[in-house]
């Protein structure tokens, strides 16, 4: 009787302790935490890790702006003051940064379309400004999401510190690293011209408040002070270098010497005999 009446409470015990929210959702906690618990798809897991912030749904181009505001609020950052030789978002977030605009993008495209397409879009729609609320809103999610993977490919740029960078001069071996560091480069350039594209077809095609929002003038975001233009064109330079100089069969050891980083000057010459 004893033993049946202490099983009973026993069981009574356990299950007000399993009722509860608390330690059901540090029982799930647990399992997820644990290898080989719980395992979710790659997708649910994707989706998990954007879930820290949820964005707010919009219906013009100002709330997307303040939308786009909250969410650098959110990690720190400020695409006002973002350009690629200054300011860039830090390398340990950026990867969760895009991949909220991701979900973003997605959420505000039904539709498929590109960011070109999208552009040109809205450049046609002009005319009926209050009938492409939408585009623009999406146009400016566009604009954003570049920026970041502008500024990603930037500092992929530099991952391989001097050995990826001409400078002042590169040894032939160290080819490899410097064409994957200039088509980072090249990225960070398209990219970032991309957005400066976006940008300036929202500035051209929206209502006057919008454009004050936005910025002009004095005003505008200091992505637009970004050396893009020097960007390329040094990638252009630099892919000319090593085309020049280190495609022999027994280039690995010249080492090349760069006096003046222009396409005015001479630039560099090889070495007059392999470095030992």
């Amino acid at each position: 009787m004893i033993q049946r009446f202490s099983m009973r409470v026993f069981r009574n015990i356990i299950g007000n302790i399993m009722a509860s929210p608390i330690v059901i959702s540090g029982i799930l906690l647990f399992l997820l935490l644990v290898p080989g618990c719980l395992q979710l798809p790659p997708d649910d897991v994707q989706a998990a890790g954007n879930s820290l912030f949820v964005w707010n749904k919009v219906s013009s181009v100002p709330e997307m702006y303040r939308e786009l505001v909250r969410h650098d609020q959110h990690y720190g950052v400020d695409f006002r003051t973002e350009r690629l030789d200054k300011e860039v978002v830090n390398a340990d977030i950026i990867d969760v940064v895009i991949s909220d605009m991701d979900v973003l993008v997605r959420s505000l495209d039904s539709s498929g379309i590109s960011a070109e397409e999208l552009a040109l879009k809205v450049q046609k729609d002009f005319a009926t400004p209050q009938e492409n609320e939408e585009d623009k809103i999406l146009l400016l999610a566009h604009a954003r999401k570049a920026m970041l993977e502008s500024e990603k490919h930037w500092q992929q740029g530099y991952k391989y510190g001097d050995k990826g960078l001409v400078r002042d001069g590169f040894f032939c071996s160290e080819k490899e690293y410097i064409t994957e560091s200039l088509d980072h480069f090249y990225q960070a350039g398209h990219l970032g011209s991309r957005a400066q594209y976006y940008m300036d077809i929202l500035l051209s095609s929206s209502p006057e408040e919008n454009r004050l929002l936005l910025g002009i003038g004095s005003g505008k975001i200091k992505w637009y002070y970004s050396p893009i233009p020097d960007v390329l064109r040094n990638v252009i330079y630099e892919r000319g270098l090593l085309e020049k100089h280190c495609s022999g069969e027994n280039s690995s050891d010249v080492r090349v010497e760069v006096y003046d980083n222009s396409e005015e000057s001479q630039g560099a010459r090889k070495a007059s005999a392999p470095v030992s």
